[in-house]
C-alpha cells in the first residue's frame, strides 16, 4: 500500500463507530498514530484537533499529516501496514463454571417434579376453592424459576460459554416452559 492508502485506511478505522473494526486493531492503529504524530508539533496539533473536534475538516488534516508521516518514515509505514492487516481473532470461548451450570439445572429440573405434583394435587382437590390460591402461587413461582433458568442459561451462552451440560439444561428449561403453557393452547 502507498502512503495515501495507508493514511486513508487508518483514518477510516479511527473514525468508524466502535464495533466496525475490532477493538484490538483500533487500539493498535490508534497507538501507532499517536506515537508517530506526537513526535512533531504539526502532528500533535492535528491529532489534538481530531480528538477534540472529530469533524470532516479535522479528519482531512489528520489524513494529510498521517500520509506525510508515512512518506517520510518508511519504518512507520511498514508498522502501520502490518497493523491494518492484522487478522481479527475471534474472541476466546469462555467456560461457565460448574456452579453457573448447576444453577441453570437447579432452576429447571426440580420444576418438572414440582409442576407435576402441583398438577396432580390441583386436579384431585379442584373442588375446594382454597386450593386454587396455593396452586396459582406454586405454579407461577415455578414458571418464574424456570424462566429464570432459561434467561440465565441463554445469557451464559451469549457470552460464548457453551458446554453440553449448559445447552442441555437451557433446552430442558425451555421445554418445561412449553409444557407449563401447553394446556392453555390445547
Amino acid at each position: 500500500m502507498q502512503g495515501f492508502d495507508l493514511a486513508a485506511t487508518a483514518v477510516r478505522i479511527l473514525t468508524e463507530p466502535p464495533g466496525a473494526a475490532s477493538s484490538g486493531q483500533r487500539a493498535l492503529v490508534s497507538d501507532l498514530v499517536r506515537k508517530q504524530l506526537t513526535r512533531t508539533q504539526l502532528g500533535a496539533a492535528a491529532l489534538a484537533r481530531f480528538e477534540n473536534e472529530p469533524e470532516d475538516s479535522s479528519t482531512d488534516v489528520l489524513y494529510v499529516v498521517l500520509a506525510d508521516a508515512v512518506a517520510t518514515d518508511p519504518a512507520f509505514g511498514r508498522l502501520l501496514e502490518t497493523a491494518l492487516h492484522v487478522p481479527v481473532a475471534a474472541p476466546p470461548r469462555l467456560r461457565p463454571s460448574s456452579k453457573e451450570t448447576a444453577w441453570v439445572w437447579l432452576l429447571g429440573l426440580p420444576q418438572v417434579f414440582v409442576s407435576y405434583v402441583i398438577m396432580s394435587v390441583a386436579v384431585r382437590l379442584a373442588d375446594s376453592g382454597g386450593w386454587w390460591v396455593l396452586y396459582t402461587v406454586l405454579f407461577y413461582g415455578s414458571v418464574v424459576m424456570t424462566a429464570a433458568g432459561v434467561w440465565f442459561g441463554t445469557r451464559l451462552m451469549r457470552r460464548r460459554a457453551r458446554t453440553g451440560a449448559l445447552t442441555t439444561a437451557t433446552v430442558l428449561n425451555a421445554l418445561i416452559l412449553v409444557l407449563y403453557f401447553r394446556p392453555f393452547f390445547i
